[in-house]
């Protein structure tokens, strides 16, 4: 078997125990496997950038807007501007989402 087809079935293999063991805690919080991931990223950090979560949660920068607002929506998350360059934006975790 080559080696990049080895490599896809321990993958899929992976996402499938993953998905039957933490997904369903995951679901059960009301929360898709990304939002967790940016949750749980924030929580060890003081504040990232929308760009640096989507590489973490492996999304498109368009899709980690949206699921940081629908965080900030549920009062997991918050957005500050940056002091000194206003095209930044800085995102942490709340009480709430700890």
């Amino acid at each position: 078997m080559d080696t990049n087809i080895r490599l896809m079935v321990v993958v899929q293999k992976l996402n499938m125990t993953f998905n039957s063991t933490m997904g369903k805690n995951i679901s059960d919080l009301g929360l898709t496997t990304s939002e967790f991931i940016v949750l749980a990223h924030l929580n060890n950090k003081e504040k990232e950038k929308i760009q640096n979560l989507a590489k973490i949660a492996f999304v498109t920068s368009g899709t980690a807007t949206y699921i940081v607002n629908k965080l900030i929506n549920q009062g997991y998350v918050m957005k500050n501007q940056d002091d000194r360059d206003k095209r930044v934006f800085w995102i942490s975790i709340t009480d709430n989402g700890e």
